[in-house]
């Protein structure tokens, strides 16, 4: 009892803490996390893209599915474990955290995850990138490419430089909508704070399983012994009974069972077996052997028989004769 006692004291103080992760959304109304679901499946569906069509289709079925949950069953809960969802971490880090898996790199799951949402200050620093980028394709153009013998790049060189810059330029300075960057700038406020929590719940929720574990099998253990305790007291006291029936129950020259002669004290039998429901009754009592007795135990007559190898209909036909219920 006192290990229950202690355990559900620690499940409380997990709890507690899992509690206080969740207060950290509650500032957030849920209606309005609900409207960025497009986004989070834009975000996560651009990351499956390797494979075989069939491949992507079932990647992205299976991300939509596990989205549709999410949204259908939207809790503070459910916000908190927001990285621990099975789209959690492609949510997050896009094709990076997908492309390290595939070249069986280490990505550290832990890093700041800033710069892989789009917001204000990141559209502001790759403007700045992009406008680095034009001057340096602008001096590469003005320096241009020479021949074999010439300090300057090859053609082909030259074209590469240009091609990959101007690639760059283009991808630095994509436009994008208002309610874009709004939405990506309040899923990253959520992201973030599951981001930050996301080992510390791992470890509580952990610790809450092994504790319901423990919790499940000491009340099984309990329940079994409190099972025990009860049919214990009730066999004692159906003994009682039965001592206080023993005068009422005629005495036999020959065993009922065994059909031998019964040498020294008798034992008083129950046919019915108390622990399988037999009653407490002259008619379920039976003076017998104690060799039968003590063989019989807690055995129904069928089985009794078979295993001693007496006749079952004789020995049925003896105790119906005494009156007995069978």
């Amino acid at each position: 009892m006192s290990k229950i006692h202690d355990l559900n004291k620690e499940l409380k103080r997990l709890n507690d803490a899992l509690m206080q992760g969740e207060a950290k959304f509650h500032h957030i109304d849920l209606n309005s996390v609900q409207q960025l679901k497009p986004r989070v499946i834009e975000r996560v569906s651009n990351t499956v893209y390797i494979g075989s069509m069939t491949q992507k289709r079932d990647a992205r079925a299976k991300d939509q599915k596990a989205i549709d949950k999410f949204f259908a069953h939207l809790t503070y809960s459910n916000l908190l474990r927001l990285k621990a969802q099975s789209f959690g971490k492609r949510l997050i880090f896009g094709d990076k955290h997908i492309m390290a898996r595939l070249r069986r790199r280490v990505f550290d799951i832990n890093q700041n995850i800033e710069s892989f949402f789009l917001t204000k200050e990141k559209i502001y620093k790759d403007n700045l990138e992009a406008q680095q980028l034009k001057t340096k394709l602008q001096d590469i153009q003005r320096i241009g490419y020479g021949g074999f013998l010439s300090s300057k790049p090859s053609k082909s060189q030259y074209e590469e430089k240009v091609k990959r810059t101007s690639y760059e330029i283009s991808r630095l300075t994509i436009s994008h909508s208002q309610s874009l960057v709004r939405d990506e700038e309040f899923l990253l406020s959520l992201c973030k704070i599951s981001h930050m929590l996301h080992n510390e719940v791992r470890s509580i929720d952990s610790k809450i399983s092994d504790i319901k574990k423990q919790l499940r099998e000491l009340k099984k253990e309990e329940t079994y012994n409190l099972k025990i305790a009860k049919a214990a007291a009730f066999d004692n006291e159906a003994r009682k009974q039965a001592k206080g029936l023993k005068s009422k129950i005629e005495k036999q020259v020959n065993c009922p069972y065994c059909s031998n002669k019964i040498d020294g004290e008798s034992h008083l039998d129950h046919i019915h077996p108390l622990s399988k429901g037999g009653l407490n009754i002259a008619e379920n009592l039976v003076d017998c052997c104690a060799k039968c007795n003590l063989k019989k135990s807690d055995k129904g007559v069928f089985q009794f028989c078979k295993d001693q190898g007496y006749d079952y209909e004789q020995v049925c036909n003896r105790l119906l004769t005494m009156g007995k219920h069978i």
